[in-house]
């Protein structure tokens, strides 16, 4: 039982630190105009906190992509409709 004690203590320290530190908080900027995506977080209290990233819209996977290059293999359903006439 103090095995359990423990670890709910050190889970329970870890949990109310991130929360007091503000990790992973921030914000994502969609910019069309420019075609610009720009994300910015805050991560745990070291040298490189501050994660801001920057980069453009036409170099985002679609996620079947990325999929697909990790290997995951899936098959898509798709279903035919009658043309409107």
């Amino acid at each position: 039982m103090p095995f359990y004690g423990f670890a709910s203590l050190f889970i329970s320290s870890y949990l109310w630190y991130t929360i007091s530190w503000n990790v992973d908080s921030g914000y994502d900027r969609f910019d069309i105009k420019y075609g610009i995506v720009c994300i910015f977080r805050w991560g745990f209290p070291r040298k490189n906190r501050r994660v801001f990233l920057r980069f453009l819209i036409k170099y985002i996977f679609n996620p079947s992509e990325y999929l697909f290059m990790l290997g995951v293999s899936f098959i898509w359903r798709s279903e035919a409709r009658e043309p409107f006439h």
